[in-house]
C-alpha cells in the first residue's frame, strides 16, 4: 500500500537499517494499527537449503539465520490530525515521515471516515467497495461486511503472504455491529479492536476474541493502553536490532495535554 511513494533520498540511502518497516495497521482516533510484523519468506527446497548452509543444518536453523526477503510494515493512521496539530507533535515528522515513507502529492477520493478506511483496507475506490457513509444502510461496518470485503482486506493478503499480522484501535464505524463484541475479522493473528468508539475511559476492547472492560483510572486512558498493546506486539514480533520506539498518537491532545511536543 505504500509502494511507489516518492522518498527522501537521504532516507532511502539508509533504508537497509530499517528494511523491516513493521506491519502495523493501526486504526484510530488516536489509533495505531499494526499490520504484519515479522514477515515470512518462501520455503526453500531441501537441496537449496543444504547448498547454502551445509548438510548438517536444519531448515529451521537456516530460516533463523537467513535475512527476511519481505519487509516488515508499520502503518499508523491518525484520525482528524490537522496541520496545526502536527506542528505541536514534531515526532510525527521525525519518526514517521522522515524515518518511513511520505507522499508529496496525496488525493483522497472520499474524505470521510468509513469510506476512507474501507479504501485503506481493500485498495478500492468507494464506488467499487460501496461503503459511502459512516452508518447503514449506505455505510459503516455492516455495509462493509455485507459487501463481502472482510475476506479481501490487506490483513488477509498479508497473512496469506506469510506475515504475522496485528490490528490495534478503531476499525470501521459501527464495529462490531450485529456480530457481537467478540467478533474478530479474518486476516489478523492478533486483534485489539476498540469498542465504544469515541470513549477514552469506560470502554471495552475486543482482545483476541475476548471482551475486556476498562474503567476510569489514569492507567485506563485509552491512548496509553493502545500504545502499550502496540509496543508489546512490536517487541514480541520484531528483531531486537530493529526495534523502534512506539508511542500513542492522539490528534486531540493527550490527557492533560501531555502529547504536546511529541
Amino acid at each position: 500500500m505504500s509502494g511507489g511513494a516518492p522518498t527522501n533520498p537521504e532516507t532511502a540511502a539508509s533504508a537497509p537499517a530499517r528494511r523491516a518497516l513493521l506491519g502495523l495497521f493501526l486504526a484510530c482516533v488516536a489509533a495505531f494499527l499494526v499490520a504484519g510484523c515479522s514477515g515470512g519468506t518462501g520455503e526453500a527446497t531441501r537441496d537449496e537449503t543444504e547448498s547454502s548452509t551445509g548438510p548438517g543444518t536444519t531448515q529451521e536453523e537456516a530460516a533463523a539465520e537467513a535475512p527476511a526477503d519481505q519487509p516488515n510494515i508499520i502503518f499508523v493512521l491518525t484520525d482528524d490530525l490537522d496541520y496545526a496539530s502536527v506542528q505541536k507533535m514534531p515526532q510525527i515528522n521525525a519518526l514517521l515521515r522522515n524515518e518511513g515513507a511520505y507522499f508529496e502529492n496525496t488525493f483522497i477520493s472520499h474524505p470521510l471516515c468509513c469510506p476512507s478506511r474501507s479504501t485503506i483496507l481493500t485498495g478500492l475506490y468507494d464506488h467499487n467497495h460501496g461503503v459511502l457513509g459512516n452508518a447503514p444502510p449506505d455505510g459503516g461496518f455492516q455495509k462493509f461486511l455485507s459487501e463481502g470485503h472482510e475476506e479481501n482486506t490487506i490483513g488477509v493478503g498479508l497473512q496469506e503472504g506469510g506475515y504475522r499480522t496485528a490490528f490495534f484501535g478503531k476499525y470501521l464505524n459501527g464495529y462490531p455491529g450485529d456480530e457481537g463484541p467478540t467478533y474478530v475479522p479474518p486476516g489478523w493473528d492478533e486483534w485489539y479492536g476498540k469498542l465504544n468508539e469515541q470513549k477514552l475511559y469506560d470502554y471495552g476492547i475486543n482482545e483476541n476474541g475476548e471482551e475486556v472492560s476498562y474503567g476510569s483510572e489514569p492507567e485506563d486512558f485509552y491512548t496509553d493502553v493502545l500504545s502499550g498493546q502496540a509496543t508489546d506486539f512490536v517487541r514480541r514480533a520484531a528483531p531486537e536490532d530493529l526495534l523502534p520506539a512506539t508511542s500513542g498518537v492522539d490528534a486531540g491532545g493527550g490527557r492533560d495535554g501531555r502529547f504536546a511536543g511529541r
